[in-house]
């Protein structure tokens, strides 16, 4: 039988990892990178192809080049700080582009899923669901609060939001709060949490596990995605550390209004996985359980 083709638009990202790590046996992959191609295991088999997404030219090309099943895009600014203060560009990447993708996808008659963020929401009020009121308090949320619209707009497009994720990141992207956690104090950098900003971080790999879901039950509108455990910035750095066995020492807990960030933060993120169970059929992790097989990577140690 033949492999259904899924572009995925992003591969180098965190979940991009994950997603290649889990369906490159199953999927014909064709994975997007902006700058650089990767050489190593898996990104090995599947077809990588350069992509600038905010030029149209490029999308179009990529697009009619092969008959895909199903379009997973998962690129974007995710640094809310970088959006905050270069409005322009995240605008370009984050919300037109994600318009040019939704009416190529439309154009293809493929199936879009759409990664979207819990800054969709304004941080008061946790846990959310699906339907809760979106309030964004910060340019990154508002984008992706226009983005999430413009992809429902045809009925068999998802959009899977997530919690904070966390995970291995290839060396060319940015890092996670974990990752930046342990790359810090394995420096001696002393670094700061808020203790009063609190979310249900989840693995990359458990995302990439609900995106296999969404598509082989063909799961259309939003779920979201989220680990088990609601925990503080703080919180989450001590876990850290006691699973990779680092010097707790390097980290403090403040509160978030003393951090003087740039942009506005919610302080309440957490979301509701009542639907993630029931639709998905796949029950969150806990954050000790993620750290534990994140550390038991091997590919990455």
């Amino acid at each position: 039988m033949k492999k259904k083709k899924i572009l995925l638009i992003g591969a180098t990202s965190l979940l991009g990892k994950a997603v290649v790590d889990l369906l490159h046996d199953t999927y014909e992959i064709f994975g997007t990178y902006s700058q650089t191609q990767l050489a190593f295991f898996p990104y090995k088999k599947i077809k990588q192809l350069r992509l600038d997404i905010t030029k149209p030219h490029q999308l179009i090309k990529i697009f009619h080049s092969h008959k895909y099943n199903v379009v997973l895009h998962t690129a974007s600014i995710g640094n809310i700080e970088c959006c905050e203060q270069n409005k322009k560009r995240a605008k370009a990447v984050n919300f037109t582009a994600t318009k040019h993708i939704v009416a190529l996808t439309k154009q293809i008659g493929a199936k879009l899923i759409f990664i979207s963020s819990s800054a969709v929401f304004a941080g008061v009020n946790a846990p959310y669901f699906e339907d809760s009121k979106r309030e964004p308090i910060n340019f990154y949320g508002k984008m992706k609060q226009l983005s999430e619209d413009v992809v429902l707009k045809e009925k068999r497009n998802t959009v899977v939001r997530i919690s904070m994720m966390y995970g291995w990141n290839n060396p060319s992207e940015r890092s996670n709060t974990v990752t930046w956690v342990i790359e810090s104090i394995k420096n001696d950098k002393c670094i700061t949490l808020a203790n009063d900003r609190f979310t249900n971080p989840v693995w990359n790999h458990e995302v990439a596990k609900s995106v296999k879901s969404v598509i082989e039950k063909n799961l259309c509108g939003c779920v979201h995605v989220a680990g088990l455990n609601t925990l503080s910035r703080y919180e989450i750095a001590q876990a850290v550390c006691k699973e990779f066995e680092l010097n707790q020492k390097y980290i403090k807990g403040e509160q978030y209004a003393h951090l003087h960030q740039v942009s506005r933060h919610g302080l309440q993120e957490t979301l509701d996985t009542s639907n993630m169970v029931k639709k998905i059929h796949q029950i969150p992790l806990s954050f000790e359980k993620g750290l534990r097989k994140m550390r038991e990577e091997s590919l990455y140690d």
